[in-house]
């Protein structure tokens, strides 16, 4: 079937179907020249790349669009003229990928190739994989954004899909003059506008699918111009390339359209919500962190980091929750603490979040645990002579008493939180605490922990947060503990730990960029619910605090100087407050 698109270009489009080469050639009455070419040269048919990246390519006023609504939606002129309503993304191909395509291709060749015959090998594919597919340049702009396609199937589940898996699905083959373009289909569970169409596949025969975090794509034409040839040598299990005359042909790639409803925005960021990488139900170590796969993180992998003190153990028994003046009138007004009313309508779950309150207290018991732990006979003498050190590296914003989040610091203890949520929202009964999940950023590690009634099920996918034991954080006497895997967000000193004196020191270093890492309670709340406090407690529990960058207020909040936040309070406990 013939049609003429969005951009005034014919193409021939195949429904429901993800075509071949060799299944293009059989259909009847496609009138297209260079499909049809019989002098195309050998090259590498069919060759399986394993994408885990898409890209999204945009001009200028696509670049400010983005940026004003906090991210992605189908343009506006197109709402009205589209039947359906998409925003596009392309395989994003890396040379790493392509790396491995070749030893997978080379491998299904040759089977039984010796270590010789394997190193001897020089690199064969990047001579062919010259398209479009494969090319830096784009056709569609200058600004390219780019994420794993994992994450933004989390983010797409998490935003349109209450929390369930995106259906991905063959939506259509389509040929234009010199390309094939597959589609594939995002939407939510509950659209059935798309029930007709076929599931991608997950490890079956076709041109693409899905499976374990990354689109596999036979590419059936790697090239727009063929002025090579491939040679195929079973004696000596190798392949090789030749010059070839210059010949025209197809080429083909994928493209991903996700599903979107008009106004609707894809992966709705503000200043407060980073991209970051979600490990679900887990909380890894920065050891675990390191092993797992296909993480970029230029700080995570930083390997001149000096010597610091690590998985130090904190028993916290207080919990911070920082807002702005608006956040501050709201609480008072309400008498207690509900999720902001702007998040309710576009969160999956409703959480009301609380940070571990580190005190000098808590600094100064976590050393003697750790200096105890490395020299467990010290002496009355060498304990006095040693001088303090953690206070040296507990310099992250985990230990700091300025916020990003605003003015205004309420501090509990978490035994007070939990009894109070106990008695509101859970009948009486304990709350249960889960591993919820850990969130990696560019320089940061986010520790969550779920707290939720034992009637609400939807975490019942999550382990119980653990009261001793091994791991990074648990709940045990009225208090968190935390083995905190960083303290510094940039070190400038040095450990150094004379075993035979039992003691150790700090030295300067020149400065070097970490990640470090952190814990957070969110209490599930449902909508509507307040956590209730009396104001009177909540004025004993309120205190003003200095803002540090990056400023993370929600609007129409602004960064308060000490004094002005001091009046602020001063004038809501006088009653003054307009």
């Amino acid at each position: 079937m013939k049609r003429r698109n969005n951009r005034d270009i014919t193409e021939t489009y195949f429904e429901g179907q993800h075509l071949r080469l060799s299944d293009l050639k059989e259909k009847p009455n496609i009138e297209n020249g260079y499909l049809f070419k019989n002098n195309i040269p050998a090259y590498p048919e069919s060759v399986e790349f394993h994408v885990q990246k898409v890209s999204h390519v945009t001009g200028e006023q696509g670049l400010r669009g983005i940026f004003l609504d906090s991210g992605f939606r189908q343009p506006s002129e197109l709402v009205a003229s589209d039947q359906h309503h998409f925003v596009w993304w392309a395989l994003s191909v890396t040379s790493d990928d392509i790396s491995s395509a070749e030893e997978h291709f080379l491998t299904s060749l040759f089977p039984h190739r010796s270590a010789a015959q394997v190193h001897n090998q020089p690199p064969v594919l990047e001579r062919f994989t010259s398209s479009k597919a494969f090319q830096k340049k784009s056709s569609l702009g200058n600004f390219r954004f780019t994420f794993s396609f994992k994450e933004l199937l989390w983010h797409y589940g998490r935003q349109f899909c209450g929390g369930q898996s995106p259906v991905l699905r063959v939506y259509e083959t389509v040929l234009y003059r010199r390309e094939i373009l597959y589609k594939v289909l995002v939407h939510p569970p509950d659209i059935n506008l798309y029930g007709h169409y076929p599931r991608l596949p997950g490890q079956e025969d076709g041109v693409c699918g899905y499976y374990d975090g990354a689109m596999w794509w036979r590419c059936q034409a790697p090239s727009e111009t063929y002025k090579l040839k491939l040679e195929v040598n079973k004696l000596n299990c190798s392949v090789r390339v030749s010059p070839h005359r210059e010949e025209y042909y197809v080429w083909d790639h994928v493209c991903v359209a996700f599903h979107m409803e008009p106004g609707k925005k894809m992966m709705h960021q503000n200043a407060r919500e980073c991209i970051g990488t979600r490990f679900e139900g887990q909380h890894l170590s920065l050891s675990d962190l390191k092993e797992q796969p296909n993480i970029e993180n230029g700080y995570m992998y930083e390997i001149n980091i000096p010597a610091y003190p690590e998985s130090v153990e904190f028993n916290v028994q207080k919990v911070s929750h920082v807002t702005g003046e608006q956040g501050l009138r709201g609480i008072f007004l309400n008498s207690g603490f509900r999720q902001p009313s702007e998040l309710v309508a576009n969160d999956q779950n409703h959480f009301l979040w609380w940070a571990l309150s580190v005190t000098s207290d808590d600094i100064s018991s976590a050393e003697e645990r750790f200096l105890t732990s490395l020299f467990p006979r010290r002496s009355a003498a060498q304990i006095r002579n040693q001088p303090p050190v953690l206070e040296h590296f507990t310099s992250s914003k985990a230990f700091k008493k300025e916020s990003s989040y605003g003015n205004f610091c309420f501090t509990f203890s978490l035994r007070e939180l939990l009894w109070r949520y106990r008695e509101q929202f859970c009948g009486g009964q304990s709350s249960v605490l889960r591993v919820y999940e850990t969130v990696l950023y560019k320089k940061e590690i986010q520790y969550t922990v779920v707290v939720h009634p034992r009637y609400v099920n939807i975490y019942d996918h999550c382990p119980r947060l653990p009261n001793h034991g091994d791991g990074v954080c648990g709940y045990n006497g009225g208090a968190m503990w935390w083995r905190c895997q960083s303290p510094a967000e940039a070190y400038k000193n040095e450990l150094q730990v004379n075993t035979f004196e039992g003691s150790v020191s700090v030295s300067p270093h020149h400065k070097i960029y970490y990640v470090w890492d952190h814990v957070c309670i969110a209490f599930h709340m449902e909508p509507g619910w307040v956590l209730h406090v009396d104001q009177d407690r909540l004025f004993e529990r309120v205190n003003v605090c200095e803002m540090c960058k990056p400023y993370l207020l929600r609007a129409p909040d602004t960064n308060l100087s000490l004094h002005d936040a001091e009046s602020k309070l001063a004038d809501l406990k006088a009653g003054v407050w307009s």
